[in-house]
């Protein structure tokens, strides 16, 4: 499909939604507060009028959109996926909409006013009929304090064909030193959302005694928050956390964490499920010392990424080996409160090169599918289905379905 096709596609996609799309609400504080986004095959079109069919805004000439061939069979999975993409010196940051089956980009937003995105989680359940709903953590600019970053989580709906229908307004703003905020997560309703950042504020130093005011907690020490019902409440996380999932009713959450070294103990990574009205309500799922793996084939696979199912009943682990070298990844099940890991078949793994950066894993309540970003590369795993989702060569800083 060269230029031209695409585009008189994309206008005959979205035509229908001139008059049924959700719009914002019209009030000047919340447009002050929304960020300005321009879709990229708008910009395209003035392009192409100005400059000739074949010319495209970057001055490549009829560059494809990579698609697989033929299209993926997805099973019950969403048919579409959002990746996000933090601000370069290239390009501002971004979230790409693209087609679960054949990696078709369907639609890019670009983010204004200097803001950044930083994480996304997907809301299920929103009792919207045609529309998936997101939450986006979002990076502001500078905050009041020194040392202080702003970031806020936006609402955002994206119609079934996948055009961009509406932006919401913030849940919750909160400052943060910069670059730590990550790990968004919410529950099917979006009615709680929970994220990890580290604390800021202003140092005071009174005697002998140093103390931040201003802030919440202390400069680099990792916590994690937990927002419902227009309050948000903050713990230590023990640990760099590595990834946050909410069990269906809300009631639980699980965090996947990096535990320094201590004296006389190993550094660790663990699973563990806290009760949301008390977190010291702790049942440490899964744990692992960092030299220690699973031994499977003859080699041993080390976790690097694991949550909770969205049904609440089953762990689900992402290991790499042989011997940790980020090749070869493979999945993991168990039932919660079970004994031992089930791979999933097949156990060949779905990447088989090394992957630069942290695996990412996503599960839609949907079905058993799974979405995974290792590096550049998107991955579907679907029972025995396994398959690279074409995209660009770029590393995403999250990914939602």
């Amino acid at each position: 499909m060269n230029v031209e096709d695409r585009l008189k596609a994309a206008l005959h996609g979205t035509a229908g939604l001139v008059e049924d799309r959700p719009r914002p609400l019209p009030t000047a504080a919340r447009r002050r507060r929304i960020p300005r986004f321009v879709p990229v095959w708008a910009a395209l079109i003035v392009a192409l009028v100005m400059l000739g069919p074949f010319v495209l805004p970057d001055g490549e000439s009829n560059a494809p959109i990579p698609m697989s061939s033929p299209s993926l069979a997805i099973g019950s999975a969403p048919e579409i996926y959002v990746a996000i993409y933090g601000a370069t010196k290239e390009r501002k940051s971004r979230f790409e909409i693209r087609s679960t089956a054949t990696g078709e980009l369907r639609q890019v937003n670009e983010a204004g006013n200097g803001e950044s995105f930083v994480s996304i989680a997907a809301i299920p359940d929103d009792g919207k009929e045609g529309i998936s709903s997101f939450y986006l953590l979002t990076r502001l600019g500078a905050g009041t304090l020194p040392g202080c970053t702003k970031y806020t989580v936006y609402g955002l709906q994206i119609s079934a064909d996948a055009g961009f229908s509406s932006w919401g307004g913030s849940t919750v703003t909160f400052e943060a030193v910069d670059g730590t905020p990550a790990n968004l997560a919410t529950t099917p309703k979006g009615d709680e959302i929970a994220y990890s950042f580290e604390g800021c504020g202003r140092k005071v130093i009174e005697g002998d005694t140093e103390r931040y005011v201003g802030g919440v907690g202390v400069p680099g020490v990792p916590l994690f928050a937990h927002h419902w019902a227009g309050a948000t409440t903050t713990w230590n996380a023990g640990g760099k956390v590595l990834n946050l999932a909410y069990s269906p009713d809300g009631h639980s959450l699980a965090m996947f964490r990096l535990r320094d070294a201590e004296a006389g103990r190993e550094a660790q990574r663990e699973l563990l499920l806290m009760r949301t009205a008390n977190p010291d309500d702790t049942t440490t799922l899964l744990r692992w010392t960092e030299e220690s793996g699973i031994r499977k084939d003859g080699a041993v696979r080390r976790p690097i990424n694991a949550m909770i199912s969205p049904d609440g009943k089953k762990v689900v682990v992402v290991f790499s080996g042989p011997d940790g070298s980020g090749t070869r990844l493979s999945v993991a099940e168990r039932p919660i409160g079970g004994k031992g890991l089930s791979f999933r078949e097949p156990l060949t793994p779905v990447v088989d090169h090394p992957v630069d950066g942290p695996v990412l894993v996503k599960q839609h309540p949907s079905g058993p599918e799974l979405l995974l970003q290792a590096g550049a590369t998107t991955l579907f795993h679907g029972g025995k289905i396994k398959a690279v989702i074409p995209s660009i060569e770029e590393t995403p800083a999250d990914i939602a379905w």
